[in-house]
């Protein structure tokens, strides 16, 4: 997990860093829930807020961190949400936004973010990605590993394993931007325990010198 999360901080500084939060962002809120222990409740509440939040004239979305719709991703799983909230209220489904699988590069992949205000999300790279975007984002707690890195970039989270409607609303009056100073100083520290990383590695089978 933390080796992931310091080759995340270091790819992110190079592709994002430069142009950090100078992106038109035309879409007002998006929400990713997800949990490997399919939490439909939650994933209900997510879509209904966001219904709500669209009938009065705001510009949202639910957020996947996959494209695909094969049996148990996110795509799928929200697919398989949609028309019951559509079908229940009589009101318009909410958009999905999803990475772009056939970009031709993993920067036009997570280029959507840049048009987003506010994340709120249970995933931890999801967080990652609106923090190095400049997005205004808000921590949806669903294990120690996503507490933990809203603690390392200094944002607030809810611990409710099951969402409500009261802690959306509270992510959007707490979500914050993280500074750019901080998170260049997690990339930097990020550098440095992935040359440790490896110079343990180069030890352990004999190489002289690890780049």
């Amino acid at each position: 997990v933390y080796l992931g999360g310091d080759l995340a901080h270091i790819y992110l500084q190079e592709i994002i860093g430069p142009q950090w939060g100078l992106a038109d962002r035309p879409l007002e809120i998006a929400v990713n829930y997800y949990a490997e222990r399919k939490r439909r409740r939650s994933s209900l509440v997510a879509l209904r807020w966001l219904q709500e939040q669209q009938s009065m004239a705001k510009t949202v979305a639910f957020l996947s961190n996959e494209a695909r719709l094969l049996d148990g991703l996110e795509a799928r799983h929200y697919a398989e949400l949609a028309w019951v909230t559509c079908l229940n209220s009589r009101r318009e489904a909410v958009a999905l936004l999803s990475p772009n699988r056939w970009a031709a590069s993993l920067d036009d992949m997570v280029a959507h973010f840049a048009t987003i205000q506010t994340v709120m999300s249970s995933r931890y790279h999801c967080l990652l990605l609106a923090a190095w975007s400049g997005c205004r984002t808000y921590g949806l707690g669903r294990s120690s590993k996503i507490e933990s890195l809203c603690g390392d970039i200094d944002i607030e989270f809810t611990s409710e394993r099951a969402l409500s409607n009261d802690a959306l609303d509270r992510g959007m009056e707490r979500a914050k931007r993280v500074p750019l100073s901080l998170l260049n100083s997690k990339a930097d520290r990020s550098r440095e325990a992935v040359r440790r990383a490896l110079a343990q590695v180069g030890a352990g089978h004999g190489l002289q010198h690890v780049p």
